[in-house]
């Protein structure tokens, strides 16, 4: 039994401002589950994401990462085999995920790694989404004369997760268009934009 056992505990914010009183159950963990109650019940606990929401967060952070390598290293210039594996398979992840918040994000689950197939199992609304995503992307990309196709550059991409991250045991040799890759990551994240 706790010394605190029915006192009223003053509830502060972060910033030390109080918001309420509890009475204290003599119980740590049952306090600070009041203390939460009292934080939703004035409209300041914190709201969960949606899944949708979740699923790109973590898409941009392995984008962002993506970015990063291309920025730092160059990689359209000197197409750096050492950085290559790492920027491919953050680049894939983040396409992957992009993907599934898309389709989470208009009530469809999707599962796997093959890019083009899930682009292929997105509802049509998000795929029309994407469409107009690229029209306000593609201005800013070098696509070497190529047709912004999202779903032949995914294609070309399909299983690039897998391949990628096991780089090394590839005998044949892999390659990629980094510049339709960083095409791709900015349709699908500006796609997204309004997921909440």
């Amino acid at each position: 039994m706790s010394a605190y056992k029915g006192k009223i505990l003053k509830v502060h914010t972060a910033n030390g401002d109080v918001i309420g009183e509890i009475t204290s159950t003599g119980d740590p963990l049952e306090d600070a589950k009041l203390a939460d109650e009292l934080f939703n019940n004035l409209g300041l606990g914190t709201k969960k994401d949606s899944a949708a929401l979740s699923i790109r967060k973590q898409a941009r952070s392995f984008s962002k990462v993506t970015h990063h390598i291309y920025d730092t290293i160059g990689l359209l210039r000197t197409q750096s085999a050492a950085y290559l594996a790492p920027f491919v398979t953050n680049a894939a992840f983040a396409l992957e995920l992009y993907i599934k918040a898309l389709a989470r994000e208009h009530g469809t689950s999707l599962r796997g790694h093959k890019l083009a197939d899930l682009y292929r199992g997105l509802p049509q609304a998000a795929i029309e989404e994407i469409a107009i995503a690229y029209l306000a992307v593609e201005s800013r990309h070098d696509l070497e004369g190529a047709q912004p196709d999202i779903e032949l550059f995914l294609t070309e991409i399909n299983d690039a997760f897998v391949e990628w991250r096991y780089a090394y045991e590839n005998k044949s040799g892999l390659s990629v268009k980094v510049n339709r890759i960083m095409f791709l990551l900015d349709t699908l994240d500006l796609a997204g934009q309004r997921i909440v």
